[in-house]
């Protein structure tokens, strides 16, 4: 299931590499983090195709799309040999970072692969919001079993290196980057539509929480981050 914050991310990468495409340049992407999935390539790449991406992940996942250049096998948290130094206009991290232990190295790598004015744009959940802080203490069996998951790959630890989103952004300041764009989403009732009759109750708590304006209840976030040195 997409959530808002995915949508949020390829609308804003769409609008950004239009741009691009209007001052004839073919942008180059980076998706640090990729998995299996090629959602993101798809959607935007329906809108606008005048860009390359290059995917990363700490599992080697080879897909074939026709904007895809290499898929690499690495750790964002280390310096990845084969992402060259300031190559990149655009990084995307869908769901990354709740996986990553060391943020100061993530960080690091992420601004060292970029351009100046380049943008980072991630998907992250909110560790304020109450279903992150019971997620948070469970198992990774748990996970599996509440996302109809029997692939154990398909579900990975998370260690939120990062206990709010202000102090996650500040990581990223520290590494070079400037904060352009927070948005937050309620997104409860995402986590519970295998279940019905509790998915209706997320609904009518996502709604209150939206009606609210309450950013600690939300729990889906999307984050543009721009380059600045």
């Amino acid at each position: 299931m997409q959530t808002p914050a995915e949508k949020f991310l390829i609308s804003r990468a769409i609008s950004f590499l239009k741009n691009k495409s209007k001052q004839d340049k073919k942008a180059e992407v980076i998706n640090f983090g990729a998995g299996k999935s090629l959602v993101l390539e798809e959607e935007i790449s329906q809108q606008t195709d005048h860009w390359v991406i290059d995917r990363i992940d700490i599992d080697l996942h080879k897909v074939n799309h026709r904007l895809v250049r290499n898929c690499w096998f690495g750790d964002v948290c280390q310096t990845n040999q084969q992402v060259q130094s300031g190559k990149y206009d655009l990084a995307i991290a869908n769901y990354l970072l709740e996986h990553v232990v060391d943020l100061k190295k993530a960080s690091s790598e992420m601004s060292r692969s970029l351009k100046k004015g380049a943008l980072l744009m991630l998907t992250v959940p909110n560790p304020e919001a109450p279903e992150f802080k019971i997620a948070k203490k469970m198992p990774l069996w748990f996970h599996q079993l509440f996302r109809g998951n029997k692939n154990e790959q398909e579900a990975y630890h998370t260690y939120y290196a990062f206990s709010t989103i202000q102090q996650l952004i500040e990581v990223f300041e520290e590494a070079g980057f400037c904060q352009q764009e927070v948005v937050y989403y309620p997104l409860v009732s995402a986590y519970l539509y295998r279940f019905p009759v509790i998915n209706l109750l997320g609904k009518i708590y996502d709604s209150f929480v939206l009606a609210s304006g309450c950013r600690r209840l939300m729990g889906n976030v999307g984050i543009v981050l721009v380059k600045t040195k």
